[in-house]
């Protein structure tokens, strides 16, 4: 009986030594398992982290992208809009050059017939014949009868035109459609200032051309491109006008009525000073 529980201590020893190396040894591979999956887990949070980070930094660089496209749209339309700008002002320019260059042929028109009308005028006075000397009165009998007076006073001759200032105003409006022609093409910088203590008078101006010729010329200081002043010679408070000079001549220029003065007209006599 002694044996028995000697024997059967023994075994239950040995069960229990057993039962605890294998318990040892799965907690040791429990250990381990546990140690792998903290390494798996912190491959996988880093691995998160660095996606994320790529996810930032590609939208980032798509928020970049959207600018930049944003302001080539926005490039593109600034210049798109620049280009029918200039579109227009190129087709206004050449609509101005159309309508200089037919008033400038109608009134070379004009010229030429004024040049053939003082021809004929001319040729038509060379061939008329000379006044007839009156013969002497002969001594009529009593019994004549006077001859009858005309009745009614001889009606009156037009005046001939003067050709020679038609002509001179004509070749000047000509002059100053061409120097117009002329700026308009080169496209003409903005006006200078006039000297300084210009001041002028209009002689004559031609209202459907808006051209005027003015009594000073380069010798007194006016250059082309310049911007004067007109004021009404009977009221010089009123608000003036604004000629630009197309043409320069030592004692005389041509003017470009550019706006008129508050009594809508510019005449003869009215002042040109600087602005």
């Amino acid at each position: 009986m002694g044996k028995a529980l000697v024997y059967l201590s023994i075994v239950i020893s040995l069960a229990t030594a057993g039962l605890g190396f294998v318990n040892k040894s799965k907690l040791k591979q429990a250990t381990a398992d546990a140690a792998s999956a903290n390494r798996f887990y912190a491959d996988a949070k880093a691995a998160l982290d660095a996606a994320k980070g790529e996810i930032k930094s590609a939208k980032s660089s798509a928020e970049s992208a959207r600018g930049l496209v944003d302001a080539a749209t926005g490039e593109k339309k600034a210049a798109l809009d620049k280009a029918a700008q200039m579109e227009a002002s190129s087709a206004k320019a050449q609509d101005e050059i159309a309508a200089l260059q037919g008033r400038l042929q109608q009134m070379e028109t004009e010229l030429t017939k004024l040049k053939t009308e003082r021809q004929q005028s001319i040729a038509q006075t060379a061939l008329s014949a000379p006044a007839q000397p009156v013969p002497p009165a002969t001594p009529q009998s009593p019994s004549a009868k006077p001859a009858a007076k005309e009745s009614g006073p001889a009606a009156p001759k037009s005046p001939a035109p003067d050709y020679e200032k038609l002509i001179a105003e004509k070749d000047a409006a000509i002059r100053a459609l061409q120097a117009q022609l002329a700026a308009r093409k080169s496209g003409s910088a903005p006006a200078p200032a006039a000297a300084a203590g210009l001041n002028g008078r209009v002689l004559s101006v031609n209202e459907p051309w808006k051209i005027a010729v003015i009594d000073i010329g380069s010798t007194h200081g006016v250059t082309r491109n310049a911007e004067l002043s007109v004021l009404d010679r009977e009221d010089v408070s009123r608000p003036a006008g604004r000629l630009r000079v197309t043409l320069v001549e030592p004692n005389s220029s041509i003017v470009e009525i550019v706006d008129l003065p508050a009594s809508g007209a510019i005449a003869p006599g009215d002042f040109a000073v600087a602005r």
